[in-house]
C-alpha cells in the first residue's frame, strides 16, 4: 500500500462517510512522510484541512500503539551477539534495504562510492529513518563485513 492509502484507511475510521484520500494526501504534502505525520502534535495536525481533533487523536493513538509494539519487540528480541544472529536478523529484514540496478550504477560511472546513495528527498531531520532502522542497517552491514573478513582470514591462513 502507498503511504497515502495507509493514511486514507486510518482516516476512514475517524471521518466516516467521506472521501479521506485528499486529506491523506494533504497530510503527506504538509509533513513529507508518514513518519512526519506521526511526529506532529495534535495542533499541527488540526491545521491541515479536513483534520479535526478526533482524527488527530486517532493518528496519535496509532503512533503510540506502534511505539508500544516496538518497545515490546525490543524487550523480547534475542540478543544479536554473534555474527550468525546478526545475519539471521538481517535476512528476516532484508526488504528494508534498497537495491540498485546495473543501469543505476552505470550512470554513476560504475562507482560504488556510497556518497551517491544518500536520499536527496530527505530535507528535514524529522524525515530521516529512526534510530532502530539505522541500527538494523548498520548491524546487517557489519555482519556482512565480518563474514567477508572471516572468509579472507581463512583464505590467508590456508596459504601459510
Amino acid at each position: 500500500m502507498a503511504d497515502y492509502e495507509l493514511l486514507d484507511l486510518l482516516l476512514m475510521f475517524a471521518i466516516p462517510r467521506r472521501d479521506t484520500k485528499p486529506v491523506a494526501k494533504r497530510l503527506l504534502a504538509e509533513f513529507g512522510s508518514v513518519a512526519g505525520v506521526l511526529d506532529q502534535p495534535p495542533e499541527a495536525l488540526c491545521k491541515v484541512e479536513g483534520i479535526g481533533p478526533q482524527s488527530a487523536i486517532l493518528i496519535l493513538a496509532v503512533r503510540d500503539l506502534i511505539a508500544r509494539y516496538f518497545e515490546h519487540q525490543i524487550d523480547t528480541a534475542p540478543a544479536l551477539d554473534t555474527p550468525e544472529s546478526v545475519v539471521a536478523f538481517a535476512r528476516l529484514h532484508i526488504g528494508r534495504f534498497r537495491c540498485f540496478t546495473r543501469a543505476e550504477i552505470a550512470k554513476r560511472n560504475d562507482s560504488l562510492d556510497i556518497s551517491w546513495l544518500r536520499d536527496d528527498s530527505v530535507r528535514r531531520a524529522e524525515d530521516l529513518p529512526g534510530p532502530a532502522d539505522l541500527a538494523d542497517q548498520i548491524l546487517a552491514q557489519i555482519s556482512i563485513a565480518t563474514e567477508e573478513m572471516q572468509a579472507l582470514a581463512q583464505l590467508l591462513g590456508e596459504g601459510e
